[in-house]
């Protein structure tokens, strides 16, 4: 799903890929609230890809309950050229694809359940210069 078009002036463009969308409009809710944007709520790892091309997103809230690893480099590839960051999400900060992913990769975390305080510390750590 794609939502508005509207742009804050120095705001991040956020694409949330959330298996619950309860959960989602919540966080979509606190990215707004910060003044940045939310382009597009995903619920499967094809939608992700496909909302990435067509939004070119700063920065993915990726929940990775329902991504695997082989989903995660389908992901990964698709956005290598866009100068897109992933923040990983989990309920459980050992989970082995979130924590070992995001300490080699990104270093982008956000553990469920979601603080405006911890959502803005990674907004902050992305935010284009």
């Amino acid at each position: 799903m794609i939502l508005g078009d509207a742009v804050l002036s120095d705001s991040i463009k956020i694409l949330i890929a959330e298996e619950n969308y309860v959960i989602s409009l919540v966080l979509q809710r606190m990215i707004e609230k910060l003044d940045h944007q939310c382009v597009g709520l995903a619920t499967s790892e094809q939608e992700i890809i496909e909302l990435t091309r067509n939004t070119t997103p700063d920065a993915i809230i990726l929940d990775t309950s329902f991504v695997d690893a082989k989903g995660l480099k389908k992901i990964e590839k698709t956005i290598e050229a866009m100068n897109t960051s992933i923040i990983f999400s989990s309920t459980r900060k050992t989970d082995g694809i979130t924590f070992g992913t995001a300490q080699n990769s990104s270093g982008h975390y956000l553990s469920k359940p979601y603080l405006i305080t911890d959502l803005k510390s990674e907004i902050e750590k992305i935010r284009p210069s």
